[in-house]
């Protein structure tokens, strides 16, 4: 069993903020230099111009505040609808944290979206800086309520993220635990799952990783395994927390506060 470590580094912040340019002759908005798409709604939200590889991945997460274009040619999308409401920031944030190829990214200025952004690992996708320190906020353990047996769980959940780019080794289960190794193909970051009876029909998974893995790995892993729970398992009271000495009441999701 390889137990979870937490690794946290703190950051120095700066209070530096990009700058806004607008190029006259192609009229593409930028943030620190770098090529917004054109229909891009006002707003901090952008998805860099000719980078989107039509995955489909972002829109899904993005929920009504991404489209494809029409007429750019490739069929890029973009945002056209820039968040409002407390929902709509975390599913614009979610739209960033899965795009494959980073090409979404904020370029706004709001502390309470760059501090979330910030937590969950994605400082590298803001074009300016929170003028607070943030730790990475890793919540990598699950507990919920499933009509479904823990082996029964087990194997779906390795089947759910058994694809062409991840792979799944030293797969074991039982009546009342399972276990098995979540491996990247490209980059050969391991992530653990761990799950178990808790009592009846209350179980517990919790995501532990080693060798190249960091804590983004397993942020991203965690919102993976959440939407599962939720929208596949139909799971019941999902709470997370950070790590087995949490005494908190838990988190409805394993990235916010």
């Amino acid at each position: 069993m390889i137990f979870f470590k937490q690794l946290f580094s703190r950051r120095k912040r700066g209070n530096k903020f990009s700058k806004k340019v607008i190029s006259r002759k192609t009229r593409i908005v930028k943030y620190a230099g770098l090529a917004m798409h054109p229909e891009t709604a006002p707003g901090g939200f952008y998805v860099q111009n000719e980078v989107c590889i039509t995955c489909g991945a972002p829109e899904v997460e993005g929920k009504g505040l991404i489209e494809h274009s029409t007429k750019d040619g490739h069929g890029s999308c973009y945002f056209k609808k820039q968040p409002e409401t407390d929902e709509e920031v975390e599913n614009a944030i979610n739209a960033v944290m899965v795009s494959c190829i980073g090409a979404l990214r904020y370029g706004g200025t709001d502390e309470n979206i760059l501090r979330k952004m910030f937590e969950l690992g994605l400082s590298s996708m803001c074009d300016s800086k929170p003028i607070g320190d943030y730790y990475i906020v890793v919540r990598n353990i699950v507990t919920f309520f499933s009509a479904e047996d823990i082996d029964i769980i087990g194997k779906k959940i390795a089947s759910h993220f058994f694809t062409a780019n991840d792979k799944i080794i030293n797969l074991s289960y039982s009546k009342t635990a399972f276990y098995f190794v979540l491996r990247n193909n490209y980059n050969y970051r391991d992530i653990h799952f761990n799950g178990r009876q808790l009592e009846g029909q209350y179980y517990k998974i919790w995501l532990t990783y080693a060798d190249h893995a960091v804590d983004e790995n397993v942020i991203f892993r965690a919102e993976a395994l959440h939407v599962f729970l939720k929208d596949k398992l139909f799971a019941q009271n999902i709470l997370w927390f950070e790590g087995e000495d949490d005494i908190t009441a838990g988190a409805s999701r394993p990235a916010y506060i």
